[in-house]
């Protein structure tokens, strides 16, 4: 006999659903009662009565979404009534002529101040008659429950009518009366459960014929991830998988093994169902900064996952925590920021590591030996000053004083901290280590030990030196900070003469290619270089100029951005009073002609 999985009894507790709504149906005579449709939200009911009704004709289905008045349910009935005649008679062109009718009487009678007569509409109503009406989304309605039951009950008691309602009795259980109300008019209630397999199925026939073989190709996993989520909701599965398209556009990805995609695939969804479930949010993805002990007694947030799901590996993300926070909460994805991480991840180079990833992964050595082994080759490349990026250093800083606490090698943290500080010397010396806008770990972190880099988090980050390294490496950076916005000041400022376009999108903070939103980048030029600059332009340049600066100046007023760009208002006071003086003295007249229309466009209002 066939083993029945979780997924296989919530089916059959459906098909006991449909067989009790076959029995209701099959009555000859007015069964008196309505039939509630109960289950939770994103249970998939609509989808299910949908289902239910797609081989049968003689029906009215109605949605009480967002409906407030008794008179609002019968034109809503009317209207439903009337574009089945319409497809019952002429066909499906008869319900597109029909509705577009529909566009045109309501806004005429709003306008005439035609009121309908809710008598009127029941005697329209008469055809209701002998169908099954079912009013679906009854907990969104916006009117007085026990209300809408009396009125549902009228088709029942004086019509005849079967009736079925469709809600979630969770949010409406509790409401004054409802359960009088209840017991009036709902003879019988059937609970309806998610059904994995119809849903995705749903998304596949929907989808691109691409994304149709991958959501194929990997159905097992999406449904794993999904049972052990605990989630329950389909919406909530049928958004994600919606979405897949373009995480799967990332063209990288096909360099990629089945196996890494796979594991790409569960992290994406893991992340994704628990921040839609509200388990996950914004920021979440890091290292609490609690001890190891107060984070096993809390066991909460992203310290569940590895509970609920056992293929879940907190430690290999392959993307970075704050690109998993970009592309979960913000919906962006930047291909080659992306394509970047995942070729320094394991997963891509799993075959040939470099030695450091595989001292990182120290767990997989079978003995001393093969620790000693790798850990002195990377010691020696150290020694050579052969590592130059940055991120990697941090990686090994935490790693040596991990091993040093653990007596797996002979220097202690102390030591290990003022080696890698002078190293970190060494590479801003030689232009190694500079400062970059795009440095998102060095930006407004508090705890940058908390982050991880090169799809692997950082170990030893809860090692007191190990934060003293991080502190030293930020004051470090920061002590670069002027030196590189001098030199990206200078770019822009050659940039307005060469590309005034890409001056316009990096500084009017209007795109999302916009890169000194929180950078007071303008006070780094020189007003007066960029004055002289002026009369090379012509009108289209200096007005691409202008629009960009004024732009730029609605920043000044964003909550997020309006402290950090302060020192700007000053440097645009300076640079519209020199202007100013340009437009009185120049002696070009007609380049005078042509500032003073810009400055007059862009400027006098503000």
């Amino acid at each position: 006999m066939r083993k029945i999985n979780n997924t296989d009894s919530i089916e059959l507790s459906n098909q006991v659903v449909i067989k009790y709504l076959n029995y209701y149906l099959s009555l000859k005579e007015s069964p008196d009662y309505a039939v509630l449709i109960n289950g939770h939200w994103g249970a998939g009911k609509t989808f299910f009565i949908k289902k239910f009704l797609k081989d049968k004709d003689d029906f009215i289905y109605i949605s009480l979404y967002g409906l407030s008045s008794i008179d609002e349910i019968y034109t809503r009935i009317c209207e439903v009534s009337l574009l089945k005649m319409a497809e019952y008679k002429t066909g499906k062109g008869g319900v597109k002529f029909a509705e577009k009718a529909f566009t045109f009487v309501k806004p005429i009678s709003r306008f005439f101040n035609i009121n309908i007569n809710a008598q009127d509409l029941e005697a329209l109503c008469s055809f209701t008659k002998d169908k099954l009406i079912i009013f679906d989304d009854l907990e969104r309605s916006s009117m007085d429950i026990r209300e809408t039951l009396g009125f549902i009950n009228r088709f029942v008691e004086h019509q005849g009518n079967k009736v079925i309602i469709v809600a979630n009795e969770d949010e409406i259980r509790d409401k004054p009366k409802y359960l009088i109300a209840k017991e009036k008019l709902i003879g019988k209630t059937l609970t309806v459960f998610e059904e994995l397999d119809s849903t995705i199925l749903s998304v596949i026939e929907t989808s691109s014929p691409r994304i149709k073989l991958f959501i194929e190709s990997h159905l097992q996993t999406i449904k794993t991830i999904f049972n052990q989520s605990q989630c329950h909701n389909l919406r909530i599965l049928k958004h994600i998988l919606k979405n897949l398209e373009r995480f799967c556009d990332i063209k990288v990805l096909k360099l990629f093994d089945k196996e890494s995609i796979n594991y790409l695939l569960i992290v994406y969804l893991i992340l994704s169902i628990e921040s839609n479930s509200g388990n996950l949010k914004k920021g979440d993805m890091s290292f609490i900064n609690i001890s190891f002990e107060e984070r096993e007694k809390e066991k909460k947030g992203f310290d569940l996952f590895a509970y609920k799901y056992p293929s879940f590996y907190r430690y290999q993300l392959i993307l970075e925590y704050d690109m998993w926070d970009r592309i979960i909460f913000d919906g962006w994805l930047e291909e080659k920021s992306i394509s970047r991480m995942i070729k320094n991840s394991d997963f891509f180079h799993s075959k040939n590591r470099p030695e450091w990833k595989n001292l990182w992964h120290h767990d997989e050595f079978k003995s001393d030996h093969e620790f000693h082994n790798c850990y002195k080759k990377v010691k020696l490349k150290l020694e050579k000053k052969q590592y130059k990026d940055i991120y990697i250093i941090i990686h090994l800083a935490g790693m040596f004083m991990k091993f040093s606490q653990v007596n797996l090698i002979r220097q202690s943290p102390v030591q290990l901290c003022k080696y890698f500080c002078n190293y970190v010397d060494y590479l801003i010396k030689r232009k190694f280590f500079t400062y970059k806008v795009e440095d998102h770990l060095f930006k407004g972190r508090s705890n940058f030990y908390e982050s991880h880099a090169h799809g692997l988090a950082y170990q030893g980050y809860d090692i007191y030196e190990f934060k003293a390294f991080i502190s030293y490496l930020k004051k470090a950076h920061d002590n670069t900070k002027d030196i590189f916005y001098h030199e990206e000041a200078n770019k822009l400022l050659q940039l307005i003469v060469d590309d005034i376009e890409s001056f316009y999108v990096y500084i009017s903070g209007a795109t999302s290619e916009s890169r000194f939103n929180d950078i007071p980048i303008l006070t780094y030029i020189a007003s007066k270089k960029l004055i002289a600059c002026l009369p090379k332009l012509d009108s289209k340049k200096l007005n691409l100029l202008f629009s960009a600066l004024t732009e730029r100046t609605k920043l000044y007023n964003h909550p997020q951005y309006a402290s950090i760009l302060e020192p700007e208002k000053v440097w645009i006071d300076i640079f519209k009073q020199q202007i100013e003086k340009m437009i009185k003295n120049y002696k070009e007249k007609i380049f005078r002609l042509r500032l003073g229309q810009c400055y007059m466009r862009y400027f006098n209002n503000q």
